[in-house]
């Protein structure tokens, strides 16, 4: 049985970064399932983990890294840190790892590219943020439950192309992305044919 949990994680990590950020290093169904994962770094850096059918109950395990020497045992670090029970971790666990590498750089270099990063991503905040408002997305108000904190949104689409336009654009906002449960589907049944491998016709969260 498909990990949701996991799957709606490792979709949004690729609309973040790259498609590829986050890949299965094979097709098969065994558990638990492995995968590479890019870092969103100056050099490409990437390391191997799997997880089982538990998670996000049960923390991913970290198999070995490529050409980072000692990084393992920093990915391990930090995944003891950003993980908690019953939540997922991956886009806090790459963004604390992406810090805690850069940090074994040279101060001026690590100086230099938080500049740039933080010029790009106002740049990307700004487009985003236009292109967002162009979406007519109805947002329902919030619904609190044993303190969390619940926000619906949905769009009418008439293409699974235009789904995935939307939800990249939604998760585009940092704050959305980094939700503990995103999650989407579509609004009713009827709306599904023929669209029956469409992630979902109306986004919910």
């Amino acid at each position: 049985m498909p990990n949701e949990d996991l799957t709606d994680e490792i979709s949004a990590l690729n609309s973040i970064y790259t498609p590829e950020t986050i890949i299965p290093c094979s097709t098969t169904a065994t558990a638990p399932k492995t995968y590479t994962l890019s870092l969103p770094t100056k050099n490409q850096q990437t390391l191997t983990l799997s997880f089982s059918e538990t998670y996000p109950s049960d923390p991913p395990t970290i198999h070995g890294t490529s050409n980072i020497p000692g990084a393992a045992n920093f990915a391990r670090d930090v995944l003891g840190r950003v993980f908690r029970p019953g939540e997922v971790c991956l886009y806090d666990f790459v963004e604390e790892l992406v810090e805690v590498l850069q940090t074994q750089e040279g101060p001026e270099q690590i100086k230099k590219e938080k500049g740039q990063a933080e010029e790009e991503e106002e740049g990307v905040d700004e487009e985003g943020g236009r292109e967002l408002e162009k979406d007519q997305w109805i947002i329902a108000p919030p619904l609190t439950e044993k303190k969390s904190v619940f926000i619906a949104r949905v769009i009418p689409v008439s293409s699974p192309d235009q789904v995935r336009t939307y939800l990249g654009r939604l998760l585009a906002d940092k704050k959305i992305a980094k939700a503990t449960h995103n999650i989407s589907g579509p609004s009713t049944l009827l709306l599904l044919p023929p669209f029956s491998d469409c992630p979902g016709l109306a986004q919910l969260y």
